[in-house]
Parts: C-alpha cells; sequence; structure tokens
C-alpha cells in the first residue's frame, strides 16, 4: 500500500491546514494512494471519516519505519518553481515523481484547480462524482466529508457553548479579521466593514435576524455587538484571539478602537464564556486551539456568512458543505459580494 502523507507546518493558520487537507485528499485521490494526516490540530479535534483511518500509527505503528521526507521535485527550480508545479499538476503522470511508498505533503497552495484539468484522472473525478460541479460545490463536498466526525469531546464543548452563548441555528454569522500589515487602516477598514454588513441587513425583508459575531480583537466585537443588537440578538464570545492560529501585534489599532467607539476593556458579565470539561485530558491538549476552532465551527452553521473571507471564514462555509449564503467584504479591494474564484483556487 502507497500513501500520502499530509504533514502541514507548524506556522500555517487553521484555514489553511484545511486548504492543504482537501488538496492532499484529493491528490490521493488521483494518485490512488491512501491519505495519512500528521498534523496536531486536526487529528485533535476531528477523527477520520467513519469507515476510514488516517492516523500514521494506524499504518505504522513503529514510527522508525515510516520513510523520510522527500524533497518536492518543483522545488529543485527555484526560478520557475510555481510555473513547474502548475504544469505537472494539469498535465503529467505524478506517479512520475514520488514512486516511494510514502509522499510527504505539506502545501496549502493555490494549484489544485490544475489538478482537476489533468486528463490522466478525468476517470477518477468522474467517478467521484466532482467532475461537473462547480468549484464552490466541490470544495464543500470534499471539506464536508474529511471534516465529517469531530471528536465527542469537541463536539460536547460546541453544544455546550451555544448554550452558553445563546447560539441560534440559522442565524446570521459575522467574521471580521484585522491584518497586522494594514497597520493604520485597521480602524477605517473595520468602519467600512460594519458599514457594508449594516447595508446587507437593511436590504434583506421580512427575516428574524439572530446574529453570531466573530472576530479577532474584543473591541471589534463589542463594536458589533452595540451595533448588531439594533437588528436582532447577538451572540458571541468575547476573547482575544487569532483566527489564524498566530498571534500578531495590534495594541495600537485595539486601543484606537475602543477610544473611537467608546468601550472599556471590560467584559460585561453576560457575554463571559463558562467553562466547560467534558475530558481533562482532551481539554489540556486541545486548550490553546478551542476558542478559535468552535468560533469557526458555529461559524458554518451559520445561514449566512458576511465576512472578510480569509480561508478561515472560506473553510467554515466548505465544512458545512457551502450551504450558507456567503458573501465576501474585503475594503483593501473594494470587492464586496459573493466570494470570487480566488477565494477558491486549490
Amino acid at each position: 500500500m502507497n500513501y500520502i502523507l499530509y504533514n502541514p507546518t507548524d506556522s500555517t493558520g487553521f484555514g489553511n491546514r484545511i486548504r492543504g487537507l482537501v488538496g492532499a485528499y484529493a491528490l490521493s485521490l488521483a494518485v490512488g494512494r491512501t491519505l495519512l494526516v500528521e498534523d496536531p490540530v486536526i487529528t485533535l479535534f476531528f477523527s477520520a471519516p467513519v469507515g476510514s483511518k488516517w492516523l500514521v500509527r494506524d499504518f505504522f505503528p513503529d514510527p522508525k519505519k515510516l520513510p523520510g521526507p522527500v524533497p518536492m521535485p518543483f522545488y529543485l527550480r527555484p526560478d520557475n518553481w510555481k510555473e513547474a508545479y502548475w504544469k505537472a499538476l494539469q498535465e503529467d503522470d505524478l506517479s512520475d515523481y514520488f514512486p516511494g511508498e510514502v509522499w510527504w505533503w505539506n502545501e496549502s497552495t493555490s494549484f489544485y484547480d490544475a489538478l482537476f484539468l489533468n486528463p490522466n484522472y478525468a476517470k477518477v473525478w468522474k467517478a467521484s462524482g466532482i467532475d461537473q460541479v462547480s468549484k464552490v460545490e466541490r470544495i464543500g463536498k470534499l471539506t464536508s466529508y474529511l471534516l465529517s466526525n469531530p471528536v465527542s469531546e469537541f463536539l460536547s464543548y460546541i453544544e455546550a457553548t451555544k448554550v452558553d452563548i445563546g447560539f441560534r441555528q440559522g442565524s446570521v454569522g459575522i467574521q471580521f479579521r484585522s491584518f497586522a500589515d494594514w497597520e493604520g487602516q485597521n480602524l477605517s477598514v473595520f468602519q467600512r466593514f460594519l458599514e457594508e454588513v449594516v447595508a446587507w441587513i437593511e436590504k434583506q425583508r421580512n427575516r428574524d435576524f439572530g446574529f453570531f459575531v466573530t472576530t479577532d480583537s474584543v473591541a471589534c466585537t463589542e463594536a458589533l455587538v452595540a451595533r448588531l443588537s439594533y437588528f436582532g440578538p447577538v451572540s458571541c464570545r468575547i476573547a482575544e484571539f487569532s483566527h489564524t492560529g498566530t498571534q500578531r501585534a495590534k495594541n495600537r489599532f485595539l486601543e484606537k478602537l475602543k477610544k473611537t467607539f467608546g468601550f472599556s476593556s471590560d467584559t460585561p458579565s453576560w457575554l463571559k464564556r463558562g467553562q466547560v470539561f467534558s475530558s481533562q485530558q482532551w481539554r489540556r491538549r486541545a486548550d490553546p486551539y478551542l476558542e478559535p476552532l468552535s468560533e469557526w465551527y458555529l461559524l458554518g452553521e451559520c445561514s449566512a456568512i458576511l465576512s472578510t473571507f480569509t480561508s478561515y471564514a472560506v473553510f467554515a462555509g466548505a465544512r458545512s458543505g457551502n450551504k450558507a449564503d456567503l458573501h465576501k467584504i474585503d475594503i483593501r479591494s473594494g470587492f464586496v459580494g459573493r466570494p470570487d474564484h480566488e477565494d477558491y483556487l486549490f
């Protein structure tokens, strides 16, 4: 038996981890290999789909017998590796590149469109039923399958969180992510984002609104809660965490935002999270990721998602099969509307 071992780097944000997982799975389907997942985040929160296995230890009980990683052949020519990568995925029999028992794959790149154009694998895509569907549907099918089996402790935590914050099924999900590279622009970007959200709400007719708000800053969340409460009940968690899985320096932006909107750093008692414990051991291991991943999971259960549409939001919608009404609000580029082609590139 031959394998593709998905092993993303530690610095990869959660959205891109899922992007890479879906890409590795698509590649495994194409070349007829078994997918293995060596990722401390994904395997902590999700088991393999029912009826399958993906943990390395299930296939290699003795880690010493696991073949080591081999350099990706596409990177051997740094002057044109992207072109070589795209050409290989679109035209070549990829088995020629990796003849070994285990391919190590750590990519979260945007080139998998080429794989679905590769004539060598046309029969595979037809047999899997994803050859004629749209890009959004394709990603929804693959992602919802791969993430269809959350571990019981995570599900218990999610259900307790719903009760704790008053989450309403069918809520409109609002996700805003600030960026360190925006620097002084973050405040004006957030204000314009808020204006677009309100404009979208006001265009809807005869809807009983409930909202779920998730951002990566306390000040942004408080500002959204204050504004959206006019339209309906808002569920959220006030917490400072990163949607990417990596921390960024943004204190100046937060302080300016709090000053502008008049918020203090104190969290209202009715918005504070309660502590939920299912398995002490799992909880200790999962604790660094629980806040952003539970928010991500709930975002995927919303009936509509209005978002800056990073990979975090892209794959929140994809986890539920992309059934939500998705709207991208990208203030920097000026794009407001349905997610565009670039958001779904693989």
